[in-house]
């Protein structure tokens, strides 16, 4: 029994220090790439853009995770690209920032151990200002520090990584 709740606490710790490392560090690790725009239209969720031709280029960043600029309802923030992560994850906190009023209280198991949040539609969600998805179930966890941009989002995309680049479009 005292050998579980030693381990429980340092799982905790160590997805503590984790997240901290991502809030420090995340927004500062990105750097603005150059893309290319196109129209793409997708269902269940929807991605339009403007122009003819959509793609996003990400560098990888040092820490081995891929960071870019997203737009949640108008509000500017950070992602991590986590093809590993089923749903898209936000910080509990940005609920109010982004608009969200109407939460459905959710539990659950991750990778990291037992999660509890609420769900709720993300209206949009804007890539680096040139892709946009629309109607996301996302999940707002408080342990979460940065967005964990999910495979919800991802499936609608087509991913390429080749090497230190990360290339994002349809």
């Amino acid at each position: 029994m005292r050998n579980n709740v030693i381990l429980e606490r340092l799982l905790w710790l160590t997805i503590i220090i984790s997240g901290a490392y991502l809030f420090i560090y995340a927004p500062s690790i990105h750097k603005p790439v150059k893309h290319t725009p196109m129209t793409v239209i997708s269902k269940p969720v929807s991605i339009i853009s403007h122009t003819k031709k959509t793609r996003v280029d990400i560098l990888r960043a040092n820490d081995g995770s891929f960071y870019t600029h997203i737009d949640i309802n108008g509000f500017p923030t950070t992602a991590v690209i986590d093809t590993g992560a089923t749903t898209t994850a936000i910080p509990a906190w940005m609920k109010g920032n982004i608009g969200i009023t109407k939460c459905k209280p959710i539990s659950g198991h991750t990778a990291n151990g037992d999660v509890t949040g609420c769900e709720s539609k993300i209206n949009r969600i804007d890539i680096n200002n040139t892709i946009t998805v629309k109607n996301i179930n996302a999940v707002f966890l408080k342990d979460v520090k940065v967005v964990l941009l999910g495979q919800d989002v991802l499936r609608q995309l087509k991913l390429n990584v080749d090497g230190e680049l990360m290339k994002i479009g349809h």
